[in-house]
């Protein structure tokens, strides 16, 4: 978070029964010293965000400097615990985080179904640009969506393996390239830092709002989804009820009652 919103979220999670430590963006800005606070202000936070979460790991080992590798689980604010959890569910038994890492198939086989070619083309496309980086050929995959384990490990072989020998930073190359998830995946396969251990997507994400509904007239609700998955994601950029504040005034009177017109076809009439 900005610096200026330490003290809100002191106050929001003060009480909540056990540690958390807050951070601001600026902090982990400046734990790189390639990176200069000037370089990144203004920048879009949808873009921000993936590089300070790309960075974290750096942060932290500059903070405990005993320590020589983070495995971490980044997870958005979207998202929603349907079951309990445990350590098992994000790293084997030998230690090694697991990837996500899969075809993409439920949503892509979806989309066909309902004619929308664009989905399945979008995907394959943005794929390609960064396979071409690494030189890869082969089948294309998605490391999404959150939650991901990621550890330091993959981050540092990047950062000496690309990012130094071309003379830029992570934040270059998500500005070039806006997919941190894609550039971790990859990287994996690449530079083999850990041994992949693929899976499935911890929570069931929902890109879209037809693909809801969709989903729940097929019969798809929590108590069957516990057996699979450990929570729900829901995208921001169509789920608006999760909005507060100025946020749920973003769109207008107007935008707000076609987007209800819009829900309630899609609902009933599919």
């Amino acid at each position: 978070m900005p610096p200026s919103d330490l003290t809100l979220f002191e106050k929001l999670t003060g009480g909540v029964g056990y540690p958390v430590t807050l951070i601001s963006d600026l902090e982990i800005v400046q734990s790189n010293p390639g990176v200069s606070p000037r370089d990144v202000t203004g920048w879009d936070g949808r873009l921000a965000q993936q590089a300070l979460k790309s960075e974290f790991w750096r942060w932290w080992l500059k903070q405990n400097p005993e320590e020589h590798e983070l495995q971490y689980v980044c997870i958005d604010s979207e998202s929603e615990f349907i079951r309990g959890f445990y350590k098992k569910d994000f790293v084997h038994e030998s230690g090694v985080p697991y990837t996500i890492c899969h075809d993409h198939g439920d949503l892509l086989n979806l989309s066909k179904k309902r004619g929308l070619a664009s989905i399945e083309g979008n995907f394959n496309r943005d794929c390609e640009i960064i396979k071409k980086v690494f030189g890869r050929q082969g089948p294309n995959y998605a490391f999404s969506p959150t939650p991901v384990i990621w550890t330091s490990k993959v981050w540092q072989d990047l950062e000496a393996g690309y990012l130094n020998p071309n003379n830029i930073t992570i934040w270059d190359a998500i500005r070039e390239y806006p997919n941190e998830l894609h550039w971790y995946g990859e990287s994996v396969l690449h530079f083999n830092s850990i041994p992949l251990l693929p899976r499935n997507p911890l929570f069931r994400v929902y890109h879209y709002d037809w693909e809801f509904f969709e989903r729940q007239k097929s019969g798809e609700c929590i108590e069957s989804l516990r057996l699979e998955i450990i929570g729900l994601l829901k995208q921001s950029n169509w789920d608006y009820e999760m909005d507060s504040g100025a946020q749920k005034y973003r769109k207008s009177f107007l935008s707000r009652s076609l987007r209800h017109c819009k829900r309630w076809f899609l609902k009933t009439l599919g």
